[in-house]
């Protein structure tokens, strides 16, 4: 794979608040993710055996409609720190060697930090 683009929308049916003691309350997010996009591939013909084969170089680099969903989660700690955990499914059809279809499912798990920084008065 050398690009995944995809539009993404988010449902989130269960938000809430967690109070883990009498200071502090965590805001919490889990929600469901789907939507379409496109993926572009390069075969290796060298793996395939394929390195002078008309055949093959035909279909090396390709673009497939793609489908996407998943879900995750985003824990809001305070004011300024929140973190998330997400996981994605990409699915799509390749033409392999310009004879084969198959049809990839590409996970990918993901996280990231957020720091938010309060306007100036």
């Amino acid at each position: 794979m050398t690009f995944i683009g995809n539009v993404t929308f988010q449902f989130s049916p269960i938000y809430g608040k967690v109070a883990l003691n009498s200071r502090n309350i965590i805001n919490f997010d889990i929600y469901g993710a789907f939507g379409m996009g496109a993926t572009r591939t390069v075969d290796d013909l060298n793996a395939l055996q394929a390195l002078n084969d008309p055949i093959a170089l035909a279909t090396q680099v390709q673009t497939h409609p793609t489908t996407t969903f998943g879900g995750g989660a985003r824990v809001i700690f305070n004011e300024w720190f929140a973190v998330r955990v997400d996981g994605r499914s990409l699915v799509y059809i390749e033409t392999v060697n310009s004879t084969t279809l198959e049809m990839k499912n590409n996970f990918i798990l993901s996280g990231g930090a957020s720091f938010f920084f309060p306007n100036m008065p």
